[in-house]
């Protein structure tokens, strides 16, 4: 028989656990102490969590706060300083403005000498109308088929003239061979060649300007085409319109 503190045996015969608790009651302790560890763990796993403020430093204080602790207000002074120096800059060049520069003296140049069109041609004539030369001695001689190392051109012929240049102006002249003609006709003629002239000796080239009261002995040379003559020259100072007529001997 069970006593009244449920230590004894129970109806089957088997001990009874101490404190008088059943099966039944051990098994619904049990799910109520899971069902409280399951909520517990629950509220750990999805409790919010405190909020860490990003950048912060070892002390505590972020970014925003590192940036107040050092900004310095004398750095606000240095940009205004600048303002103030060029408005000072720029009223002392206002009033200034109406100071004269220093004089400086510079080396004066010679003006240009600017020569017109109707001086240089005045020039020119006068220089013309001292230059005269007068021609002697003149001859031509027969056409040759070669000068020096030189030929003429297909169906052209050398023909030398000679004659002796004096200056009687008051001014140096020139008299070369493109200032004469060797007429072959009437009115055709061919004007001296300077290239072939070049194959006479030195002495008789007539290319150089002539001195006042000097004269000069040498020649000039003409192309004329094969079979003609030269019937007669004009010669004259460079320039000039007075032509000195010398007929074929």
């Amino acid at each position: 028989m069970a006593d009244d503190k449920g230590t004894g045996p129970g109806n089957d015969g088997r001990p009874r656990p101490k404190g008088g608790a059943t099966g039944g009651e051990r098994a619904s302790d049990l799910a109520r102490r899971a069902l409280a560890k399951n909520r517990a763990d629950s509220w750990d796993t999805y409790r919010p969590k405190p909020k860490v403020e990003p950048y912060a430093s070892r002390s505590g204080s972020t970014s925003v706060e590192r940036a107040r602790q050092s900004f310095n207000p004398a750095w606000l002074l240095v940009p205004a300083a600048g303002l103030l120096l060029g408005g000072l800059g720029i009223a002392n060049i206002n009033e200034n403005a109406d100071l004269e520069a220093p004089a400086v003296n510079a080396p004066m140049q010679a003006a240009p000498v600017t020569q017109t069109a109707a001086a240089a041609a005045l020039t020119s004539a006068k220089a013309m109308a001292g230059c005269k030369i007068s021609f002697s001695k003149t001859t031509i001689e027969k056409p040759v088929g070669r000068l020096g190392n030189l030929e003429p051109a297909a169906g052209m012929q050398f023909v030398v003239v000679n004659t002796t240049a004096r200056n009687t102006g008051a001014v140096p002249c020139l008299a070369t061979g493109a200032d004469q003609r060797g007429y072959t006709g009437p009115t055709t003629y061919t004007t001296g060649d300077v290239t072939a002239g070049s194959q006479l000796d030195r002495g008789r080239r007539i290319t150089r300007s002539i001195g006042v009261d000097k004269a000069v002995e040498g020649a000039y040379v003409f192309q004329i085409p094969t079979g003609r003559t030269i019937s007669s020259v004009k010669l004259r100072s460079h320039g000039s319109e007075t032509w000195t007529t010398v007929k074929a001997g």
